[in-house]
C-alpha cells in the first residue's frame, strides 16, 4: 500500500465513517455516495494545493 493510500483510509474514517453516530452498517454505507461527492468536488486536499479533486482537470485543461 502506498502512503496516499493511508491517508485516503485515514481520511475516511476520520471524515466519514465514524464521523457522526450511524445506528447501523446499512445507513452509514447509504452515505458513502454522498460523502464522495463531498470528498471530490468540495472537500480541499493539500496535495493538491488546497483545491478540490474536482477544480484540479478543469484547471489543467484550462
Amino acid at each position: 500500500m502506498l502512503p496516499a493510500d493511508c491517508v485516503y483510509i485515514q481520511t475516511l474514517c476520520k471524515e466519514w465513517a465514524y464521523a457522526m453516530a450511524f445506528p447501523n452498517s446499512e445507513e452509514r454505507n447509504r452515505w458513502l455516495p454522498h460523502f464522495m461527492g463531498i470528498y471530490n468536488r468540495l472537500r480541499k486536499h493539500s496535495a493538491l494545493g488546497w483545491r478540490s479533486p474536482q477544480q484540479r482537470p478543469v484547471e489543467l485543461l484550462g
